[in-house]
């Protein structure tokens, strides 16, 4: 695995998915938010598990489930290396009204330039996942190129749209991300408060 460890801030955690969070992810996976937006889910829990297995033992790729304080998992995140100086952030799938998007984002960026010292990171994004897409733009990633009708998700050919952010604008995206994390961790603090005043 490219990477073992997990990181933590603004009450979000990223630790390395194991076979007992196969469920989890499945469920994640084929919730109807997520169809068509990213890579299909696989058939079963059973292939997921299975999956995360492969990834386990892959040199080039891991797995995070994100963890937010009081709730528990509320999505996935992957880092997996393109080549010997880019790795690509991806399978990002946060539940409905999670507020961990910055945060989970901060993290996995964090980990591709600061503990494992890669120069750039690309990911790419479907045309159609219009959030997605709007959150990249917002923290100032560059859009690099379009690869038309080059995946298919759930039946569907979509239009891939390849971001980039190098480690020389990683000091900018990272002040970004921290003022969003934070922000939003006073939203899930809040929401928290008044659950338990409930």
């Amino acid at each position: 695995m490219i990477y073992d460890a997990s990181v933590a801030g603004f009450g979000v955690t990223l630790r390395c998915a194991d076979e007992a969070d196969a469920a989890f992810m499945y469920a994640l996976r084929t919730a109807p938010h997520v169809i068509g937006r990213i890579g299909d889910p696989p058939p079963s829990v059973e292939a997921q598990a299975a999956w995360i297995r492969k990834v386990k033992a892959s040199a080039d790729d891991s797995c995070f489930i994100i963890e937010q304080d009081g709730l528990g998992p509320v999505g996935t995140i992957s880092l997996t290396r393109m080549n010997e100086t880019a790795a690509e952030p991806g399978r990002w799938v946060l539940r409905p009204g999670s507020t961990a998007a910055a945060a989970s984002c901060l993290l996995v960026y964090g980990v591709a330039f600061e503990r494992l010292g890669f120069e750039k990171i690309r990911m790419s994004v479907s045309t159609r996942n219009l959030r997605v897409l709007s959150f990249h733009r917002r923290y100032g990633a560059r859009e690099t190129n379009i690869d038309r009708q080059s995946r298919v998700f759930n039946g569907v050919v979509q239009d891939m749209l390849w971001f980039e952010v190098a480690r020389a604008e990683w000091p900018r995206v990272k002040a970004f991300l921290e003022r969003q994390a934070e922000l939003a961790q006073r939203v899930a603090r809040r929401s928290a408060e008044l659950r338990n005043a409930g």
